[in-house]
């Protein structure tokens, strides 16, 4: 476990998915009701592209139309910093 991952714990995030074959990282803050994802797009070649990082709700609301969906929320600064350095951590310097 790396100082990036007790920084992350720290805030109240814990990693609750992982695949790797997938490239997801997903990481839930329950008390927050917050869900951070780190997905990865490679290419065939298996060159990195880039990264995409989501934030929503853990918790589903119905629209008017009766459709599930989860909110996007955004993410502090600290937040947003941590989830970063633990993506140049995963990728860039593995």
């Amino acid at each position: 476990m790396t100082k990036t991952d007790l920084a992350i714990k720290q805030i109240g995030y814990e990693l609750v998915k992982h695949d790797d074959i997938l490239n997801i990282f997903v990481y839930e803050n329950k008390c927050e009701d917050q869900r951070v994802i780190i997905e990865v797009d490679t290419s065939p070649d298996g060159d990195l592209n880039d990264y995409i990082l989501h934030s929503m709700t853990i918790s589903e609301y119905t629209d008017y139309y009766g459709h599930l969906y989860n909110e996007p929320m955004g993410l502090s600064h600290l937040e947003m910093t941590l989830f970063l350095a633990k993506i140049e951590e995963l990728f860039f310097f593995s």
